[in-house]
């Protein structure tokens, strides 16, 4: 028995309402839609290949291609990107056939690659000329049809599948989610685009970006992702000429760089909603988001594996509306939460989390890697459980040293992560990234990076082991994090790549408009460009100083200027 709303979508009566907007301005009709599928249905049908590989810049062309695959039964795969590893990896898990996929976007393949990118001779731009279709099938909800590549907390790569009901129950969850949280359901909007600053090839993208506006009546899937603050604001100015309004998909990752809200003030009141998933969101970038937008965004908590399982959202604690807080967690529509306690599962109290419900990957509990505290159905978050190390036969919590950082009152933000110092004897230590606090970055700038340190360390003795303070740091204006905005420990590694310097900032002025910044770099002779001089010869530079080039401004931008800076 078909029980999703999405599972019926190809048998709808051809109708002339936008369901998706390209990068090109052009719009495509529920007919269209209809018409697209029935193309790419065809096109799978005839070539027989076991697996289509669809990967999209303009997510908008993905939506007739993904249906019109699973229409004809076919295996779907979403890399996140379609770089030469990326598809020596598929090809390696013999998911490709002779090296020909069904796919997309042979133009976003590496020069070098040599797969043949077999695509209908019909695209986006001509599906709406083309007459209905009627055969169109009803889907297999049941069907393992879609597998999405994600490169997991530690960059290694792997294949989650999906059955296709797990990725059409959860745009239900979400129309339940906002008629809940707002007190009206989206199509009290009218008309709106939804527009992303997020990947449509991951699952977060996948389900908010396309598969939800396509479930709404009147939502519109707009294909271009919208990078930089600047294009945002132009789509949400654009939705308000035409009439519309905009949900915004975005991540914490863009959201803390809104920090202008006077380049959002000519759109203000054209967004409807904010989401932001893919990694923790701090309270800047919460504020940033209600200033730039009119809305505290509803954060989603979830994975790859599980899709969205709960949200939530902030709100002001004073009249000033200066201090936010951020409520507990609470399930999405379809899913239970549990507290494991050894091997019991119980519905209040402290322990690892345990999920149960309609779109996860099997009945009955599934077991989290997160510890929470459970009551009344809503749960706060205590840290992974999976967080923990040995370093010399002693456990270590990762949460606990970031916890501690923070009771410093120097530090905003941090990760710590565990790696082995190959020029210490294979040594594991711990390694920190940190984001500092106004008070913190005066210390560096006035002290120094050892008075920094000094007060960092000293509260961490209070509390750890010696092995488990870091022995590497970092100090960062915020933490790197990949383009669906998650701060992975591959991010973190190119931090403490020897072969780069450490700079540090001396001082951060404005002067007559303008950003000042007083660098200092750390060239240590243990880095990989001294390798190779004898050992009893002294280290020159071949003059007084070298050249680097801080791209603090576009390189066409009369601001852009190189800076020669003294080597100390």
């Amino acid at each position: 028995m078909q029980n999703t709303i999405l599972s019926r979508i190809l048998q709808h009566a051809p109708a002339n309402r936008p369901v998706a907007r390209n990068t090109l301005g052009m719009e495509l009709s529920m007919t269209g839609f209809l018409a697209g599928a029935a193309v790419w249905r065809s096109t799978a049908q005839h070539l027989r290949l076991p697996n289509a590989v669809l990967y999209a810049e303009d997510a908008a062309e993905l939506l007739p291609a993904l249906f019109g695959c699973w229409a004809a039964g076919v295996h779907v795969i979403l890399p996140g990107d379609a770089l030469p590893g990326t598809l020596e990896r598929l090809s390696a898990a013999g998911l490709t056939a002779k090296n020909t996929m069904l796919g997309l976007d042979a133009a976003a393949m590496d020069e070098s690659c040599s797969w043949s990118i077999m695509t209908p001779e019909c695209r986006f731009s001509d599906f709406n000329r083309l007459p209905p279709c009627a055969d169109l099938p009803l889907l297999d909800d049941k069907a393992e049809l879609l597998s999405l590549l994600t490169s997991g907390s530690t960059g290694e790569p792997k294949l989650i599948r999906k059955r296709l009901e797990q990725c059409f129950y959860e745009p239900e969850a979400i129309h339940a989610g906002v008629i809940e949280r707002t007190g009206q359901s989206p199509a009290a909007w009218g008309e709106f685009e939804v527009l992303g600053t997020v990947s449509a090839q991951h699952i977060y993208g996948l389900l908010f970006r396309l598969m939800w506006p396509l479930m709404e009546e009147r939502g519109i899937a707009v294909g271009p992702r919208l990078h930089y603050p600047e294009s945002l604001e132009a789509a949400l100015e654009n939705c308000a000429v035409r009439g519309r309004k905009a949900v915004v998909i975005s991540s914490p990752a863009h959201l803390k760089r809104f920090g202008d809200e006077s380049l959002f003030t000519p759109s203000l009141g054209t967004a409807a909603a904010v989401f932001s998933s893919t990694g923790p969101l701090d309270d800047a970038g919460a504020i940033n988001a209600k200033c730039a937008f009119g809305h505290f965004p509803f954060e989603v908590l979830g994975s790859t594996e599980t899709g969205g399982i709960a949200w939530r959202q902030r709100r002001f604690t004073d009249n000033e509306k200066s201090a936010v807080a951020a409520s507990a967690w609470k399930t999405v529509e379809g899913i239970q939460a549990a507290v494991k306690v050894e091997s019991r599962y119980l519905p209040a109290g402290e322990g690892l989390i345990a999920l149960s419900g309609r779109h996860l990957d099997h009945e009955g509990w599934i077991d989290g890697a997160d510890r929470i505290a459970l009551q009344d159905g809503l749960f706060s978050l205590l840290g992974r459980a999976d967080r923990i190390v040995k370093i010399e036969g002693k456990r270590v919590a990762l949460p606990e040293v970031e916890k501690l950082l923070l009771e410093t009152g120097l530090v905003s933000n941090s990760k710590v992560f565990l790696e082995t110092i190959r020029a210490e004897s294979q040594r594991d230590a711990l390694h920190a990234a940190v984001v500092l606090t106004p008070a913190g970055r005066e210390l560096l700038f006035t002290k120094g990076k050892a008075a920094l340190l000094e007060p960092l360390k000293t509260h961490l003795k209070r509390s750890l082991p010696a092995v488990a303070l870091p022995r590497r740091w970092r100090f960062v204006d915020q933490l790197p994090a990949d383009p669906q905005g998650k701060v992975t420990v591959a991010c973190l590694r190119t931090l403490f790549d020897q072969r780069r310097p450490e700079w540090l900032i001396e001082t951060d002025t404005v002067e007559n408009g303008k950003r000042v910044l007083t660098l200092r770099f750390e060239a240590s002779l243990q880095l990989a460009w001294f390798r190779g001089h004898f050992p009893d010869m002294p280290r020159f530079f071949p003059a007084w100083h070298s050249f680097f080039s801080l791209r603090l401004q576009p390189e066409n931008s009369p601001k852009y200027r190189p800076m020669r800076l003294p080597l100390k």
